[in-house]
């Protein structure tokens, strides 16, 4: 079966340009040029919703983040606040989210992090089950390359 490499599908290179929006320092312009990917920006984020999200518990930040299992790092950097930027669905390429890390207070001026979380499906085979013993049905699963990166919140 012949695959079209990846360097040429348009779609990869699209995946790689905002993948590599991760790696731009915390500021202003990176959140813009996050946000500005999906038509949005800092200034037409619902605040108003944002402020009605509860600080992250101790537990959950230790189940999905491993930093957070050292008790001085969490001491030096909680309450935290997480959101989820909803992301119009008519911008949705990718299996994607902006999730939006808040320190002390959410507000503009407080934001710790702003990540792109990406998945892309690759339409590649990566493998085929076959469950013969039970109803013989099969299925087949496509590998996905993954964008999240390595920052002050490593996830497990």
């Amino acid at each position: 079966m012949y695959y079209t490499p990846y360097s040429l599908q348009p779609s990869y290179w699209e995946f790689k340009r905002m993948c590599e929006l991760n790696e731009l320092p915390n500021n202003k312009e990176k959140y813009n040029k996050i946000l500005s990917y999906f038509d949005l920006s800092l200034d037409t984020l619902d605040w108003e919703e944002l402020n009605k999200e509860k600080a992250m518990t101790q537990q959950a930040l230790e189940f999905y983040y491993l930093n957070f299992r050292d008790k001085d790092f969490y001491n030096r950097n909680t309450p935290l606040y997480s959101y989820y930027v909803p992301i119009p669905l008519k911008y949705k390429k990718f299996d994607d989210t902006i999730k939006v890390f808040f320190k002390h207070k959410i507000d503009r001026n407080n934001i710790d992090e702003m990540i792109l979380d990406l998945t892309w499906n690759t339409h590649r085979i990566d493998g085929v089950n076959w469950n013969i013993s039970t109803d013989g049905r099969f299925w087949v699963s496509v590998k996905k390359l993954y964008c999240f990166p390595k920052g002050k919140y490593n996830r497990r």
